[in-house]
């Protein structure tokens, strides 16, 4: 039997620690948060439930989704999707529909009638260049490019198509709406499809997800330790065959890292790792009054 140490105690590093548990490998998830679930963890204040930004379960995977609802067990309700953007002083459903154009101004119109006929083909890999290719620079320069640089502090055109593209196709969800193209957009707005996507979601909040998940992994016979950072790693004729916190040294066969990687980079001399992290804060506000957002 092996054992095992994991880095970071969220929905990755805790998936990884439960399938290697079941397989009857000794696991120790080493966490310096207090608290699991990484990115996807919740935050709770009497009845109000909140998570890490906007998490829902959703795959197209059989096997995918068997494994979530075996973990969830009772503790996940089915919930129709409803998905909207905010667009032209207004908000609209997603996948859009034609009501999206009476409120688009008549000149974003006739340039967008132009971006179909006048089909742009920019060389490079950039994310700049997969939008503009695909959309046109209408869209482009009303929604992408001033989107990425709220949301990434990063111009399109610095940054690789592949980000673009995961992006795109997170948010189309179903693959029945189309939108790799301007024409195909304008399709689905004009002609849209009914789309009936469900998605699971625990009705206290993501993160149970991971609670369950360092729970299963406790009841093996492994260990989840938290509030414990690390503080280095041991290695020998290039394997990692220790790992250090504050108040211990864990010795192991093999190390899964979900932490931020210029951190083991740090640990393993490795010059020259140039990854930036975005910090985010959160404002969570106790409001008891319906919803009042509505397409």
């Amino acid at each position: 039997m092996s054992h095992y140490v994991v880095v970071g105690a969220g929905v990755a590093g805790l998936t990884i620690a439960h399938q290697l548990s079941a397989r009857r490998h000794a696991v120790t998830v080493v966490e310096r948060d207090t608290v699991v679930g990484g990115l996807a963890r919740s935050w709770h204040y009497g009845d109000f439930h909140f998570d890490v930004g906007p998490h829902r379960f959703h795959t197209e995977n059989a096997r995918v989704a068997s494994y979530i609802r075996q973990v969830l067990g009772g503790d996940a309700i089915e919930i129709q999707r409803r998905s909207g953007v905010r667009m032209f002083g207004g908000f609209h459903e997603w996948p859009l529909r034609p009501g999206v154009l009476l409120s688009m101004p008549f000149s974003l119109m006739v340039r967008g009638g132009l971006d179909l006929l006048r089909r742009e083909h920019l060389a490079g890999d950039s994310f700049e260049a997969d939008i503009i290719n695909k959309y046109g620079r209408t869209l482009y320069a009303i929604f992408f490019e001033p989107y990425t640089r709220k949301f990434n502090f990063a111009s399109p055109r610095d940054l690789h198509q592949d980000w673009g593209r995961a992006g795109v196709n997170r948010a189309v969800i179903d693959k029945r709406a189309s939108a790799d193209s301007l024409w195909s957009l304008l399709k689905t707005t004009l002609l849209p499809k009914p789309v009936e996507t469900t998605f699971l979601y625990p009705p206290t909040g993501v993160g149970i997800f991971s609670e369950k998940l360092a729970a299963n992994i406790t009841a093996s016979g492994g260990r989840v330790l938290l509030g414990c950072p690390v503080t280095g790693l041991e290695t020998d004729q290039g394997r990692v065959t220790a790992v250090h916190t504050a108040t211990e040294r864990i010795a192991c066969d093999g190390v899964i890292w979900t932490a931020p990687l210029p951190l083991a980079a740090s640990f393993l001399n490795i010059p020259k790792v140039d990854l930036e992290y975005l910090s985010t804060v959160f404002y969570n506000f106790e409001i008891n009054a319906p919803d009042r957002i509505g397409f």
